[in-house]
């Protein structure tokens, strides 16, 4: 690899990272991060995404790409704020037993009444 090449790969990678907005996250990455395991994670993040978007919270489009079944695909997301995720799990009403203790958990981590 020569130094121009490194040089502009650098370059475009800075830009990249300038332009992502580090506040805004997948509600499935939000869940993740406040401690829920992956598969929970995704199928809390997927009630969260409906009760938001019945609350008017429509998050940021955005697109990530697929690092497993089909590497490299883009995919379409949309990534919210701290604000509008503690919003959704404060309106979230799950019905399992499982989903319940998740709601506990997210909002002991958000330090909002359960």
């Amino acid at each position: 690899m020569n130094a121009s090449y490194r040089k502009a790969r650098r370059i475009i990678a800075e830009r990249r990272a300038a332009a992502k907005n580090p506040n805004l996250h997948t509600m499935s990455s939000h869940c993740r991060t406040a401690g829920l395991d992956p598969v929970d994670a995704g199928g809390v993040g997927g009630a969260l995404r409906s009760k938001a978007k019945s609350l008017g919270l429509n998050g940021r489009p955005g697109w990530t790409f697929t690092a497993t079944h089909a590497p490299g695909l883009p995919v379409r997301v949309y990534r919210y704020t701290a604000a509008e995720f503690a919003a959704a799990v404060t309106a979230y009403r799950p019905v399992a037993p499982k989903n319940k203790a998740a709601k506990q958990a997210l909002a002991a981590r958000l330090g909002l009444a359960a």
